[in-house]
């Protein structure tokens, strides 16, 4: 298990103060790096050769975090199988409630064949012992299902692109957010998302977004010009309560 302090900057925070779902999946991607380097899951000499990439995860938040909040980020690995690895989170605040929960699945990728790979054949270690479970579960089957509409077509640029040399996960949540609009976030947070990557997403490809907004749930996809579904998110929104916004 791993724990860092973090106090949460003007960059990291939405146009009212809170932290953003896709900077939060950016901070839970560092701190993954730097425990599963500190137990043998990761070295960086393996960067041009290897890369861990989340398959689906899943985000609880109890409530906004605001900017200049100090918080502590959480994780640890539970019981996986030779090629799934199953990691977890906590956002804990100051008064030591936990106000973010998330359950993740990540495999890693072979740089070079574009395929799954096997960390034990490449070097990669776990340790024996392994940590609490988790509270929570990614429960959708991400079932394919109609009633979607077109939001729009968009390229994957420069700023997209992570060390593994496709879409980042975080971005994915930034297009959901985009998808959904400046105006929910007016009123709404996302209080729980789970998310699957189902393909890779290359620099300069497109991707048609679609959505389906159902009362306060909602449905994100993003299918390539051939309509090969690339990823599809759902989630609820819950109206922020007045303190919050």
């Amino acid at each position: 298990m791993m724990d860092r302090k973090m106090k949460l900057g003007y960059t990291q925070t939405d146009f009212l103060g809170n932290w953003k779902l896709s900077d939060m999946f950016t901070e839970f991607a560092n701190i993954a790096t730097f425990h599963a380097t500190s137990f043998g899951g990761w070295d960086p000499k393996y960067i041009d050769q290897y890369g861990w990439v989340i398959a689906k995860m899943r985000v609880k938040i109890y409530q906004p975090i605001k900017m200049d909040e100090e918080v502590t980020l959480r994780t640890w690995i539970t019981q996986g199988s030779a090629v799934v690895h199953p990691r977890q989170y906590e956002v804990i605040n100051a008064s030591g409630e936990v106000v973010v929960e998330a359950t993740s699945q990540w495999t890693l990728l072979d740089l070079v064949r574009r395929r799954i790979a096997i960390p034990k054949r490449v070097g990669l270690t776990f340790p024996e012992e392994i940590c609490k479970p988790g509270t929570i579960e990614i429960e959708t089957d991400f079932s394919d299902e109609e009633g979607y509409i077109f939001v729009e077509k968009r390229q994957v640029r420069y700023g997209d692109i992570d060390v593994n040399g496709h879409l980042n996960n975080a971005k994915y949540v930034e297009w959901v957010c985009d998808c959904l609009g400046y105006d929910v976030f007016k009123e709404f947070f996302i209080e729980d998302l789970s998310i699957q990557f189902k393909k890779e997403t290359g620099p300069n490809e497109y991707l048609v977004l679609e959505k389906k907004c159902e009362g306060n749930t909602f449905k994100v996809c993003g299918l390539d010009e051939e309509g090969m579904l690339h990823f599809i998110a759902e989630g609820n929104l819950k109206k922020y309560e007045s303190e919050h916004v």
